[in-house]
């Protein structure tokens, strides 16, 4: 979860942060910038991306589309 806040804030801010799943004082104050529904939305984007690229990656995990959509919308 934390690489997917920090892909968001990157698309959000058009930032250059490290995704590396740390979550740092840095992150936080970037965060605390953001409007949360903004960041929100942006996060359930991304989530179901990533969900998107598993599925491209690994054609099996098509099963479990329908749930992970669901999931990235809640």
């Amino acid at each position: 979860a934390h690489k997917i806040l920090k892909n968001s804030l990157n698309a959000i801010m058009m930032n250059d942060i490290k995704v590396d799943g740390v979550m740092d004082e840095n992150t936080i104050e970037i965060i605390n910038l953001i409007e949360p529904k903004l960041l929100l939305d942006e996060f359930r984007k991304e989530q179901a991306d990533f969900y998107q690229w598993l599925i491209d990656k690994t054609p099996d995990y098509k099963k479990y589309r329908n749930g992970w959509m669901a999931r990235a919308k809640s």
